[in-house]
């Protein structure tokens, strides 16, 4: 019993967590940025999954499990370059293709998402661009394929590029475990 509370004191107890993070397939977001910085394509997409829900498990301060549970938020970011000085985004088609082949529409046939474009710096280059929330966007911890369709609309003109973008968002489970005093010392960090 002694040991048993002095191993105790040592670590206040350990902490488990695991959860999922989102990667794109290959080096699709760097050769993506350069054909845009080229002038190669009018738009750049790139996506990654959000965590919103949460389980916790076991007894704080001995035994303590963290995981996250589907279903999961995509982040999708949209740049184009600010050659015709761009306004916003509509997107006509949002659609979901898992590892095995099923497709979920994330819109209704009706439905668009519409988002204003802000001015991005990335180093020598400025962009105009957009972050674009889809909650409950993806239901399994399997890897999926993002499809877009939509247009850009610039602000002066009536004049819209439409463009259609796709992207393979890969997943990975991350394990991280450590002691108590880890997790009260540096909670800020984890």
């Amino acid at each position: 019993m002694a040991v048993a509370f002095v191993v105790w004191i040592l670590t206040l107890g350990i902490y488990i967590e695991k959860f999922i993070t989102s990667f794109p397939k290959s080096d699709v977001l760097g050769k993506a940025r350069a054909d845009l910085v080229r002038g190669n394509t009018v738009v750049h997409m790139s996506s990654f999954l959000e965590v919103s829900n949460v389980q916790i498990y076991g007894i704080p301060f001995l035994f303590v499990y963290v995981t996250d549970t589907p279903p999961y938020q995509i982040q999708l970011v949209i740049d184009t370059l600010p050659d015709f000085v761009p306004r916003e985004i509509a997107i006509s088609q949002l659609d979901v293709k898992n590892e095995n082949g099923e497709s979920t529409s994330l819109l209704a046939d009706d439905k668009n998402i519409e988002a204003k474009l802000s001015k991005r710096d990335f180093g020598d280059i400025s962009t105009f661009g957009a972050n674009i929330p889809i909650p409950n966007a993806l239901l399994s911890r399997n890897a999926c394929t993002i499809t877009v369709v939509g247009e850009i609309r610039a602000n002066e003109t009536n004049e819209a590029i439409e463009f259609k973008r796709s992207m393979t968002l890969m997943l990975e489970r991350e394990t991280y475990v450590y002691i108590g005093w880890m997790r009260l010392l540096y909670y800020d960090q984890f």
